[in-house]
């Protein structure tokens, strides 16, 4: 099937820009076809329609069991039935368990490019031949970090669809993109697409509390880091995104993203050089990676930092978290599960993970590069 521009909303925007931006480090990777959207959840919606409507008769998705609950909405509403499959503590994917579970029902297998490090090569590809038996599609959702690349490629454009979240890479207020990648969707109409025309009152409150946390936040985090004390029981990531140890409705945290992507979001994309900030959260991530191999009942979740990899945190495994020590305060445990997981026997890594993985940042705005301060002897 002949290339075509997929047929958008009325105020998506598509393409490329300035040449040392994002978007065009986007079409550099891979990325040639993409529409813009407020949130991943949203994209990933818009992406359920383009699949259903090559597959009108499919009625269940296959998923991993580890991710947050809020994501399985949008398959929820597009009336499909959300299968899980397992994962181990390495967060590589259970093929077996897979194919166990797709039919001739099953629309798509979504696969999840966890903190910004690509899966494995083999098992994506493995995923693939394993879809396509069943005529099914491929997901890839790389929400955690839009700048990683696994051989050049960019991390999103590995499944027939898929999505990346912006706003948890860069410090903006909101921002997600869909890819699409197979040829034969490239025509579909994406109607939830959408980028505000103006800049609103919303964007100059984002605008003003970004600045007041350059000049006052910052030295605040270093603190914390310095004597890994609590900060008012959570920690930004410096993108927008705050930990906290409530939980919202899932359809509620749903409905809350269906609005439109900030125009404000365009001009820091054609605007920030994404090498530097791959260079800035890469060094602070070996920092945490240093740091975390020393101390005692804290395990890292992955051997090494993927060479394309631009992480969105530094993953841990903590052998008890009721007592983090020094890293109370800073680590956070992810994901909430979906709550039909939760305490299920046939989901145990998972549950063990959603307790037991935190989170440290490692975002550009941090200096980590005086290991002393960490509190960590030399």
């Amino acid at each position: 099937m002949a290339r075509t521009t997929p047929r958008l909303g009325p105020r998506a925007v598509f393409g490329r820009a300035r040449s040392d931006g994002v978007r065009s480090f986007f079409d550099d990777h891979g990325a040639s076809r993409y529409a813009f959207y407020g949130y991943g959840k949203v994209a990933a919606r818009d992406g359920i329609d383009v699949l259903l409507g090559e597959r009108p008769e499919a009625t269940n998705v296959v998923l991993p069991a580890y991710l947050p609950y809020g994501i399985v909405e949008p398959f929820r509403e597009a009336g499909l039935e959300p299968r899980y499959y397992t994962c181990d503590r390495s967060l590589r994917p259970d093929l077996d368990r897979i194919e166990e579970l797709l039919d001739s029902g099953s629309l798509a297998v979504l696969f999840v490019q966890y903190f910004g490090q690509p899966q494995r090569r083999e098992d994506i590809e493995a995923i693939t031949e394993l879809a396509a038996e069943y005529d099914a599609y491929t997901i890839d959702d790389n929400a955690h970090s839009a700048l990683s690349t696994l051989d050049g490629r960019l991390l999103g454009t590995f499944g027939d669809i898929g999505i990346t979240s912006l706003h948890k890479t860069l410090p903006i207020p909101n921002g997600a993109a869909l890819f699409l990648t197979n040829d034969a969707l490239s025509g579909a109409e994406l109607t939830r697409s959408a980028v505000r025309e103006g800049y609103t009152k919303a964007d100059y409150r984002y605008c003003t509390r970004s600045l007041g946390r350059s000049i006052s936040d910052t030295p605040v985090l270093k603190r914390a880091l310095s004597t890994f004390r609590r900060v008012n029981g959570h920690e930004s990531d410096g993108t927008n995104q705050v930990h906290t140890d409530s939980e919202a409705d899932p359809r509620e945290i749903y409905e809350s993203t269906k609005g439109p992507m900030s125009r404000l979001v365009l001009h820091v994309l054609d605007r920030t050089d994404p090498i530097d900030v791959i260079a800035a959260r890469r060094a602070n991530y070996r920092i945490w990676d240093r740091t975390i191999r020393d101390l005692d009942g804290v395990e890292p979740v992955f051997e090494s930092l993927a060479e394309g990899a631009c992480p969105q945190y530094y993953p841990a495994i903590v052998a008890d978290p009721d007592d983090l020590g020094g890293l109370a305060g800073i680590a956070k445990p992810w994901p909430p599960l979906p709550y039909e997981l939760r305490d299920e026997a046939a989901f145990e890594t998972e549950n063990f993970l959603a307790s037991h993985l935190h989170t440290l940042p490692v975002h550009q705005d941090l200096d980590l590069r005086n290991r002393a301060s960490l509190g960590v002897d030399e």
